[in-house]
């Protein structure tokens, strides 16, 4: 994953936006967010309905490779790539998208 080769170089950076973060008051809590959100059908679902619908879901999803073995190692390397360039500190800050690319 993309992201744990990029923590060690941007840790410091995000450490400071961290600070900046929770220096802010926070202006709503997680129990008003709570209340505020729309109810589904699935809230009233016990355990074993959640597991059961879950299972629904899943069964319904194929995954089809996209890509053959040699493709995918180019593409791996393509990453490292980007990460060393990002360890040396030759992009701007946010330049690199943290997303998975996987």
């Amino acid at each position: 994953d993309l992201r744990v080769k990029l923590h060690n170089s941007t840790h410091s950076r995000n450490t400071e936006y961290e600070k900046k973060q929770n220096s802010k008051p926070k202006s709503s809590n997680v129990n008003a967010q709570k209340r505020n959100a729309p109810r589904s059908k699935y809230d009233d679902y016990n355990t074993e309905e959640r597991e059961e619908e879950l299972q629904k879901v899943m069964s319904g999803i194929k995954q089809l490779p996209l890509f053959t073995k040699e493709q995918c190692q180019g593409i791996e390397k393509k990453i490292d790539k980007v990460v060393k360039l990002s360890e040396l500190g030759l992009y701007k800050e946010h330049t690199v998208d943290r997303a998975p690319l996987r």
